[in-house]
């Protein structure tokens, strides 16, 4: 048998602490439970990447990796770069996966040997109204994607890839919370060899819609997208561009609900009060822009923690 093992699992540990209702015990114990389904301990290992220490005793093919300063793309990268396994499996700490999914991903490789990644899908977790309604608006394109992932790009809380065939930083200079999700997708598009979708990848993301915290950083995570693309060279400017996608952002969330609210499993009448819960998301958002423009240091802090330090210093954004 290989010294190496066959799969290395990688978990980042910030959005966990985001809104701190799931525990860390709890996060690796589903997770290992979910790896000895498919493979003996010597087969896989897990990397855990973060900030601090590990907060449990882990076992002997677990890691922790203290990578300070980094965010969610940047952890996700350092994780890359310290694995071992021929595939790399990306899971994330808010969230938990359906049993057999490490067993499903490695049947997809093995009956795919043109496959260099594979995508599936992502649901909040639980049956709650808003949570669906959420679903549909964040992860609801998945449900109606081709198979292959080309210009939609992948969720990457649910990702697997062969490790040799991407760069040791898959998720190139993005170390904040945007951007390494379609620059790994494009990755692959660029190489003739999309993301392959797999429904049966089934990962249940923590429901954000109860807590303020958490809703607030997606929102406003959407709502500066278009920063990544325009580029400005000011605070000031990116957050004008905030501004004038929030009620283009709006119209957009209505058009999702209307075309995936089936796919997800909304009914008619769920459908017709989404508006309630789509408003309620606009006064969050406006809000949090009335505060940035009140308070300037916050746009600063808020564009590091979504892009990441060296990209906000690389663009010359002051």
């Amino acid at each position: 048998m290989s010294k190496f093992p066959l799969v290395s699992i990688i978990v980042e540990t910030g959005t966990r602490k985001l809104a701190e209702r799931t525990s860390f015990d709890r996060m690796a114990n589903h997770y290992l439970s979910e790896a000895r389904r498919a493979l003996p301990d010597p087969r896989f290992e897990f990397i855990f990447v973060g900030q601090g220490q590990s907060p449990m005793e882990l076992g002997k093919n677990c890691r922790f990796l203290d990578r300070p300063g980094l965010g969610y793309y940047g952890f996700k990268n350092e994780g890359a770069k310290a694995a071992r396994g021929r595939y790399l499996v990306y899971w994330d700490s808010d969230c938990r996966v359906k049993p057999g999914y490490l067993g499903l991903a490695l049947k997809a490789f093995q009956d795919n040997p043109d496959v260099i990644g594979l995508g599936g899908l992502t649901l909040y977790d639980g049956n709650g109204y808003f949570g669906r309604v959420y679903t549909a608006l964040n992860f609801g394109p998945h449900f109606k994607n081709p198979p292959r992932y080309t210009r939609l790009s992948v969720t990457v809380n649910n990702i697997c890839l062969i490790r040799s065939a991407f760069p040791s930083h898959p998720f190139g200079p993005f170390t904040g919370r945007t951007g390494g999700d379609s620059h790994i997708t494009q990755y692959a598009v660029k190489k003739g060899k999309p993301f392959l979708q797999h429904r049966g990848l089934i990962s249940y993301h923590e429901d954000q819609t109860g807590h303020w915290r958490t809703l607030v950083e997606r929102s406003l995570r959407d709502l500066f997208q278009p920063v990544l693309k325009a580029r400005p060279s000011s605070k000031r400017g990116a957050w004008t561009l905030a501004f004038l996608n929030w009620p283009l952002l709006s119209l957009k969330r209505v058009r999702r609900i209307l075309v995936y609210g089936r796919a997800v499993g909304l009914n008619w009448r769920e459908m017709a009060c989404s508006p309630l819960f789509l408003a309620y998301l606009a006064l969050l958002e406006g809000v949090s822009l009335l505060c940035m423009a009140i308070w300037p240091p916050l746009i600063r802090k808020w564009l590091h923690f979504q892009f990441g330090s060296s990209w906000v210093k690389a663009r010359g954004i002051r």
